[in-house]
């Protein structure tokens, strides 16, 4: 497993789009709804948690991790124990290689028949809010905070997860949701 964590001086860009939330987010919010007793959900890219205290209402066994804040426990010490793995707007704050890396890493750790879920910001939500101080940078943009941000149109981004998954499924398009099975 070539998962990525960081020590606290070398904090990368992406760890800066961690957001507080005060309600679950939309994939949080889609997923639950569909969350079983007996569901063990790991959110991968968890940020500051406030998704997992969502799915604990539905799941029996809930865990999240972030190479930032949460980098305990190692999501390759837990390896095939959770049948779902959420991961929310985690793929659009990545460059290219870490996007990847990130993709193998959810599907070699998730069991055969294992779900995983994934949302994004779209192409036209980043082409609509950017701000003339952003700067592009390879397939994305380094906004004003020096954050990177990757709008994905939707045939792209199953092309990419359709390349670690045998099925991928839009499960919505606002914000863009993608199911995708081991």
């Amino acid at each position: 497993m070539r998962t990525m964590s960081y020590s606290k001086s070398e904090i990368p860009s992406s760890a800066r789009t961690a957001i507080t939330r005060h309600s679950p987010s939309a994939l949080a919010r889609f997923v639950g709804e569909q969350l079983l007793p007996l569901d063990m959900v790991f959110d991968w890219g968890c940020g500051k948690g406030f998704d997992i205290v969502h799915y604990l209402k539905n799941a029996d066994m809930v865990c999240g991790w972030d190479p930032h804040f949460n980098p305990a426990p190692h999501p390759n010490t837990l390896k095939s124990v959770f049948n779902i793995v959420t991961c929310s707007c985690v793929l659009n704050v990545l460059q290219k290689q870490e996007r990847e890396t990130c993709l193998h890493d959810i599907s070699d750790f998730l069991p055969c028949g294992g779900k995983a879920y994934f949302s994004v910001r779209t192409k036209h939500d980043i082409d609509s809010n950017k701000k003339p101080s952003w700067k592009q940078e390879n397939d994305g943009w380094i906004t004003s905070i020096g954050t990177f941000q990757h709008g994905f149109r939707t045939d792209e981004l199953k092309k990419l997860i359709s390349q670690y998954f045998k099925t991928v499924n839009v499960m919505k398009r606002t914000p863009l949701i993608i199911e995708a099975l081991k």
